[in-house]
């Protein structure tokens, strides 16, 4: 245990001075003073991103990932950094890579999160044989190794080890996986004041799930989105409010904001706002246009993604999407 202590000592004295670091699961950014950024490795296992906060005294953890190697990481480096225990931990919302940490955290941590999330992590409690999983990952981990070892386009392959990363985060996690829901819900603004800062956790409504939060820190100007907002990553629409979506991020983009950290993807200032919400315009003014020409959804997908997102990471989740949204109009009656 002390050999332990005294290499995250190490390596965290490195992280205060600003510097960036790399434990297996998390790459770890100081933002300002007491704040920092946990950005999730493709092969780490932890999948989302995470956040750090110290409100004078107490510590806040934001998400806390899918893998219990990756959450134990989060921890440690919290209680090095700050040198507090943690008081509070808030879940953006109900998936997976961002609550399954939850079960590492002691009785005295309070567990934030909207209603619907608190509930809805308590009804999808996974129902796998742990022992069915294993032999399903192991066979899927195969192929992903085999297809690594081809693949030579360069964002093929990092789109391959962050797939490595997540069936590895959920094969070390399924056997000891325990759900802990949410203790604390609220229903538009929960309000925390530190001796450091004051930490605002705010419901805007629905938007990739019908129970997002997210944190902003006012004074430090720092926005921690959950998958409200990703960066570089196409984001998955099925449970989804589009339009809505869209109203809540230009309703985020009312507060001033320096510094984002997406729920996936690296941080950014706050232009990763604006291409999220163009992102989503474009999907309904798309999705509008074929309903209005009376062409075929496969007529427009086949045109592929649009620049600038052709860039991101998985784009076949935008033709899935966009059949989505094209549904989601129609049943509305067409109008955006």
């Amino acid at each position: 245990m002390r050999n332990l202590s005294l290499l995250y000592l190490l390596i965290f004295s490195t992280l205060a001075t600003g510097q960036i670091v790399q434990p297996d699961c998390f790459v770890f950014e100081k933002l300002t003073d007491g704040v920092y950024a946990a950005i999730a490795r493709p092969d780490g296992g932890s999948v989302s991103n995470a956040g750090i906060v110290d409100l004078g005294g107490q510590v806040l953890i934001f998400d806390t990932g899918l893998s219990q190697a990756g959450t134990r990481e989060l921890i440690a480096a919290a209680k090095e950094l700050t040198g507090h225990d943690i008081a509070f931990v808030a879940n953006s919302h109900y998936h997976k890579d961002h609550t399954w940490g939850n079960q590492l955290f002691g009785q005295g941590t309070i567990i934030i999160s909207s209603e619907y999330t608190r509930r809805a992590i308590l009804e999808n409690r996974p129902k796998d044989d742990a022992t069915e999983l294993a032999a399903l990952v192991q066979q899927r981990l195969a192929k992903l190794d085999s297809s690594l070892r081809m693949e030579t386009d360069k964002k093929a392959r990092e789109e391959t080890l962050w797939n490595i990363g997540y069936y590895r985060g959920l094969a070390a996690s399924y056997p000891d996986l325990r759900i802990v829901a949410p203790t604390m819900t609220f229903s538009h603004e929960l309000i925390l004041n530190g001796e450091t800062r004051t930490a605002r956790l705010l419901f805007y409504g629905h938007a990739s799930t019908p129970g997002d939060i997210f944190l902003y820190l006012p004074e430090d100007k720092i926005l921690f989105t959950g998958d409200i907002v990703m960066n570089g990553m196409h984001p998955f629409l099925s449970e989804s409010s589009p339009q809505n979506w869209l109203k809540i991020i230009k309703k985020m983009q009312q507060l001033p904001v320096d510094r984002v950290l997406p729920g996936h993807g690296p941080l950014c200032d706050d232009g990763c706002l604006t291409r999220m919400a163009d992102y989503l315009q474009g999907l309904l003014q798309s999705a509008q246009r074929c309903l209005d020409e009376n062409r075929s959804v496969e007529e427009l997908k086949s045109q592929g993604v649009p620049p600038p997102f052709d860039g991101w990471y998985y784009n076949a989740i935008y033709e899935s999407s966009f059949k989505f949204v094209h549904q989601v109009l129609q049943a509305s009656g067409g109008s955006n």
